[in-house]
């Protein structure tokens, strides 16, 4: 499944929201228990109650999932925002190609600024290369 670019902000809104729904599963385990249906307080039946719990604990289990996801996605970001793992604008995961002066075999090199060390996995030969 190809991942969705998710911007920073949305990123954050994401987080809260999954930091909400962990809230609210807590809130409707403490209802249960209570024997109440949440947020209006009338009495809940006893058949119900085992319902309220494993919606609360469904609730409390995806909201932490997604606090782990979206806080990763924020890891994975840089300060400005784009994604470091997708390589666009020549950053340091961007993909070089580069021939080799003694073999001629052409390689992919990845990372790196400014002038890098390569070394051929055909001939061994050492050489220096700008990006």
């Amino acid at each position: 499944m190809k991942k969705k670019n998710v911007s920073r902000g949305e990123c954050w809104i994401n987080l809260i929201a999954s930091v909400a729904a962990v809230g609210v599963g807590f809130y409707a385990l403490q209802c249960a228990e209570e024997r109440r249906i949440p947020f209006t307080g009338e009495l809940l039946s006893r058949s119900a109650v085992p319902l309220e719990r494993a919606i609360g604990l469904v609730m409390i289990v995806l909201g932490i999932v997604y606090v782990f996801r979206y806080v990763r996605m924020l890891r994975q970001m840089d300060p400005k925002g784009s994604n470091r793992n997708t390589g666009a604008g020549g950053g340091p995961s961007a993909e070089t190609y580069y021939t080799c002066p003694h073999c001629g075999k052409k390689l992919r090199v990845k990372g790196g600024r400014g002038r890098i060390q390569v070394t051929c996995p055909i001939c061994g030969h050492h050489f220096f290369a700008k990006r």
